[in-house]
């Protein structure tokens, strides 16, 4: 098992396909059905390649990608300054084994090396999995909100910060 720099577009194709799966597990009480059985399963790839993103993936023994964060400048003119925590997905047979503090440990390190003090993520409102994560190291839910069209409906997302200078 490694993590590594997401470099090839193989690897990007089957990170797409992953952020794929674990949307349609993770969001399956949250967002519409139809919405997520027709998320294509390359909807990522080009989001994966875009200038000031950057990307660490989880390969297992078998040589496939099953978590991936990705992270970088900030994508919220709100929030220049303060680098971003754009996704952070972890196949639902490899989560509980420390993969996600891992990837999320080394994404807090790549952004500190690149001189950001602050981060930043958004996170879904009713995904309380993923708030409780974040909040047990130590991401401060500041209660900024956003609302994001989907499928055609709104839906509330959380601002969560971290300093990662204390």
């Amino acid at each position: 098992m490694i993590i590594k720099p997401l470099i090839s577009e193989d690897e990007a194709k089957e990170t797409s396909r992953l952020f794929q799966k674990c949307w349609q597990n993770t969001y399956k009480d949250i967002l519409p059905d139809v919405f997520l059985d027709n998320i294509p399963e390359n909807a990522w790839v080009k989001r994966l390649n875009e200038s000031g993103r950057h990307n660490l993936i989880f390969i297992d023994d078998d040589n496939k990608i099953r978590a991936a964060v990705s992270y970088g400048r900030p994508r919220d003119t709100r929030m220049l300054g303060c680098g971003e925590l754009m996704a952070l997905y972890v196949e639902p047979d490899f989560q509980g084994f420390n993969i996600g503090k891992t990837l999320l440990n080394a994404a807090e390190n790549e952004l500190k090396k690149m001189g950001y003090g602050k981060i930043y993520l958004w996170c879904i409102d009713g995904d309380e999995n993923a708030r409780q994560f974040f909040e047990h190291f130590g991401w401060v839910n500041n209660a900024t909100e956003k609302f994001v069209e989907i499928a055609g409906k709104e839906y509330k997302y959380l601002l969560y910060q971290k300093n990662l200078h204390d």
